[in-house]
């Protein structure tokens, strides 16, 4: 690997690659839902619109709850660094007080 290339921690790409297979995947199956709506005779063209918006917020939802499953690693270590951040602050404002 090149010098000037940042090192990339292996899990960070696998978990990128893995998201960007849950939002293809997501996205193969709101379409294969919507044509499937689409093509259905006996429903009206305001319950289609219906089951194509809630197939769409459904699909939104999983994909959300999917990304903090794949990413919750790192999202506790982001959370542990803004909790030592804010005792930081918390100290040096109380210091900065007492002086």
């Amino acid at each position: 690997m090149p010098a000037w290339l940042p090192h990339i921690d292996s899990s960070v790409v696998l978990d990128g690659l893995t998201s960007l297979l849950l939002l293809l995947s997501l996205l193969i199956l709101r379409t294969l839902i919507v044509r499937a709506i689409a093509k259905n005779p006996t429903l009206s063209m305001e319950a289609k619109r219906r089951w194509v918006v809630s197939a769409r917020n459904t699909m939104v939802f999983v994909l959300l709850v999917g990304l903090v499953v794949i990413w919750a690693h790192e999202l506790q270590a982001f959370a542990v660094s803004l909790v030592a951040l804010a005792a930081a602050l918390v100290l040096a404002t109380k210091e900065l007080i007492l002086c």
